[in-house]
This record gives structure tokens, C-alpha cells and sequence, in this order.
């Protein structure tokens, strides 16, 4: 599966391939995609060891939190277990937040898939969450 993006940066259009698929995560794990990246990356992963979101921003919000922490306790993580994000800063941000709460932290991976997000990524990840009408609160 390949997918293809392009931006326009400063006036130059920039193209971006993503080629082959995310391999599954080694062990105890969990993947955290958005539909669109499900689609294009999640063919490798078991339904039971992902959490798939709704594309946007309105999945940045608590209520996906508690979806990504209920998938990992039932399937009985621990806090070896690794999360993985794969997307953009909505993805990422929230596999990040879920992440650092479930059971006082565990290990991260982020995979993004769009520029913002790999910024982020680069400088150690960012987490948040839309709270009470604030964004990243």
C-alpha cells in the first residue's frame, strides 16, 4: 500500500510517499490510528491491538483518551507496554497524552504522517487534548 501527499511550502509544491506498511508492534502493545491512517498503514495490525478514531480534530478530546486506556487495560498492558501513534498532530498528540497517563507512563512510538506532526514528533512528541472548549488544555 503506498500512499501519496503533497504540500505547498513556500510557494513550492512538495511531494510526500509513504511506501509499504507499518510493521506490528514486537509484544505488548497498542496502535492508535485515525480512520484515514487505519486505512492506508493498519492492514498489519489486529483489530484487538488498535484503536481506530474519526479523522479531525473533534477526536481530540477525552473521550478517545478513555477509548486508547479501556482497549489497553482489557487487554492487560503493563507498563512495558508500548503505544503507538500513527497520523497526524491529532493522532500523535493523544496516543502521547494516553501514553503518559496509563499506568504512570509507559513507552511511546509516534509514526506521523503529515509535516506538522513529524515536527513535533522530532522534538520528543507533544500531548493534549481539547478540553472544556480549549485546544490542548
Amino acid at each position: 500500500m503506498s500512499a501519496d501527499l503533497s504540500f505547498l511550502i513556500g510557494g513550492v509544491r512538495t511531494d510526500v510517499r509513504f511506501v509499504g506498511r507499518i510493521a506490528p508492534l514486537d509484544g505488548d502493545g497498542l496502535a492508535v490510528f485515525d480512520a484515514a491512517t487505519r486505512r492506508l498503514f493498519g492492514a498489519g495490525f489486529p483489530p484487538a491491538r488498535a484503536v481506530t478514531l474519526p479523522v479531525g480534530e473533534r477526536s481530540k478530546r477525552w473521550r478517545s483518551v478513555e477509548a486508547v486506556l479501556a482497549r489497553a487495560a482489557e487487554l492487560g498492558l503493563g507498563r512495558d507496554a508500548t503505544m503507538l501513534g500513527v497520523g497526524g498532530g491529532v493522532v500523535c498528540d493523544l496516543a502521547a497524552f494516553a501514553a503518559s497517563v496509563y499506568m504512570r507512563g509507559c513507552a511511546l512510538a509516534l509514526a506521523p504522517t503529515t509535516l506538522l506532526a513529524m515536527v513535533d514528533a522530532s522534538l520528543g512528541g507533544k500531548t493534549g487534548i481539547d478540553f472544556h472548549g480549549m485546544k490542548n488544555l
